[in-house]
């Protein structure tokens, strides 16, 4: 695995995209859903698969990004990033088949799962893993020197701890 190849290819896509302001992963999918002409919804869930924090199916109508909801804001933002990373890099899905259930035909997993493709994360030695970490990480790195809000957007009082970790719902 070359990196400086990983880092030239992946930075460049990064500096393409368009982020929102505010900055959300949220919205940033619903942005490349629109973009790709195919939703991508974005759920929290429970029970995801041994040390997995993230999950994309890809099903034929649409793209579901899973997250694990019980950690940090910053660290839910960044599982959403690294999901979306593999949609826009245009990861083959049956190769990260592989990676998640490397013991299991690719084409039993999709059966068992409901015809869905699965793209999950579990290790950064595959290059399709180190790929989406990076383009998420510096997408997140781009979205800390936007402004914190829309300028018609009222200036709220926010501070810096509230920022990094997100704030507690009410």
């Amino acid at each position: 695995m070359c990196r400086k190849d990983i880092w030239y290819e992946c930075g460049r896509l990064v500096q393409e995209l368009r982020l929102p302001v505010p900055f959300s992963a949220r919205k940033l999918c619903e942005q490349v859903g629109a973009a790709r002409g195919r939703e991508i919804r974005v759920i929290p869930m429970v029970e995801l698969p041994s040390r997995l924090y993230g999950l994309t199916e890809m099903r034929e109508e649409l793209d579901i990004i899973r997250y694990q909801p019980y950690t940090t804001a910053l660290h839910q933002e960044h599982i959403i990033l690294h999901e979306l990373a593999h949609l826009l890099l245009g990861h083959d899905p049956a190769r990260l088949h592989r990676i998640v259930f490397p013991s299991l035909d690719p084409k039993m997993v999709a059966t068992v799962l409901g015809q869905t493709n699965y793209l999950g994360r579990t290790t950064y030695e595959e290059r399709v893993e180190y790929e989406a970490e990076y383009v998420a990480t510096r997408i997140l790195e781009r979205a800390r020197r936007l402004p914190d809000r829309s300028p018609a957007e009222y200036p709220g009082r926010n501070s810096r701890l509230e920022r990094t970790l997100g704030r507690r719902p009410r």
